[in-house]
């Protein structure tokens, strides 16, 4: 009797563990996504959308961990099922035991196809936290055009963010929501490096079943020594010429928008996001002639690993780790995809000032935040 009352036991926890579980939607057979079109508004660097066909499939990206996050997750979903009829909830699967019993409309893919799902279905991204969610959504369509993103301002950092200052408390989204729906929304183009690596005879890099096929980062491709305790030897070409050999901790190829993330803190630029061009910053360079360099966004830019290097380098893709190049290996870098960005328009003035302190003295910046 013991062993029967325990199996039964067992059984209704697995049963209920399965129903839990099955609250959020599972994937079916959703509408492919209507790629929409981009058109430049005359005498400003922003664009319109149009969609070809209403959008009907929006994921939603949240930061982890976060209870003031999730709450605003769940008053959005909410909100654009009541109003939306037609359009659907999407969430990833690692966030659907954060919201089995609050949103039982939403739809998950499966795990193993969720990336190849996202490319054929979602028509908009919203994002929820700061700068890290949005490169995070970013990397959800590293191989694949991203669709039009909308990042509300939830986490740490806001320099990705275009309603850091306006929509900080989430009390205008339904507002600004409906005019992404409705194509209404100014959107800020932001490039977009594409990145593969190679071994020393041309082929692709692979490590057992890990390969870095063409890949699009948002901020920056980062090769750096690691743990290594020698300095790296780099060499460095652009389209196909040699332009030097280094010897440094590393090196950093960004685009604008990266230029105001690990570029910077390397003494890097700042950039405007819509100027056209790839920036080559050094990472403590063994050379005080080696400055960081502007280049045209068509540039292709090869970083080998020299055969006189000591040691190997780290290949860091927005900020996660991906392989270790050695001696002879390299990777190929250049433009790759855009992601189109929901925009005030004035937001990249008002980041340098209210989170870099652009030019502000000590005894402003005191005075600004309190100090006094």
């Amino acid at each position: 009797m013991v062993v029967n009352a325990n199996w039964k036991i067992g059984s209704f926890s697995r049963f209920l563990q399965r129903r839990t579980h099955s609250t959020i939607k599972d994937w079916p057979n959703l509408p492919n996504c209507s790629n929409p079109s981009y058109r430049q508004i005359p005498g400003q660097h922003l664009h319109r959308l149009q969609w070809p066909s209403p959008p009907r499939n929006i994921l939603l990206v949240k930061k982890h961990h976060d209870e003031r996050v999730r709450a605003s997750v769940v008053e959005f979903a909410r909100h654009v099922n009541q109003a939306y009829k037609d359009l659907n909830i999407l969430l990833e699967p690692s966030v659907i035991d954060d919201f089995k019993n609050d949103l039982p409309f939403a739809f998950s893919p499966p795990p193993h196809s969720a990336v190849s799902e996202y490319n054929r279905i979602v028509d908009a991204v919203v994002t929820f936290g700061g700068d890290g969610t949005v490169l995070h959504a970013s990397s959800l369509f590293s191989k694949c055009r991203m669709p039009p993103v909308l990042s509300f301002s939830l986490g740490t950092l806001g320099f990705l963010l275009p309603f850091t200052h306006h929509i900080r408390d989430f009390c205008d989204y339904k507002l600004v929501f409906d005019e992404l729906v409705t194509g209404k929304v100014r959107l800020l183009e932001r490039t977009r490096l594409q990145c593969a690596a190679f071994n020393v005879d041309g082929t692709k890099l692979s490590r057992g079943d890990f390969s870095i096929d063409i890949t699009n980062v948002m901020n920056e491709v980062n090769l750096h020594r690691g743990r290594e305790p020698h300095l790296t030897n780099l060499k460095i070409s652009i389209d196909n010429r040699f332009l030097t050999e280094t010897m440094a901790d590393g090196l950093i190829i960004s685009t604008p928008t990266g230029s105001t993330a690990y570029s910077i803190s390397a003494g890097g630029p700042i950039i405007h996001p819509c100027v056209s061009t790839i920036l080559l910053t050094p990472i403590c360079p063994a050379s005080l002639s080696f400055r960081p360099l502007v280049l045209p966004e068509s540039s292709t830019i090869q970083l080998q690993i020299s055969e006189n290097s000591r040691g190997s380098a780290e290949v860091v893709l927005d900020g996660r780790a991906t392989c270790i190049l050695n001696k002879g290996e390299y990777m190929e870098i250049g433009r790759g995809d855009s992601i189109w960005c929901v925009s005030r328009g004035e937001e990249w003035a008002d980041d340098l000032r209210g989170l870099l302190k652009f030019n502000m003295g000590f005894v402003e910046r005191g005075t600004r935040s309190g100090w006094e």
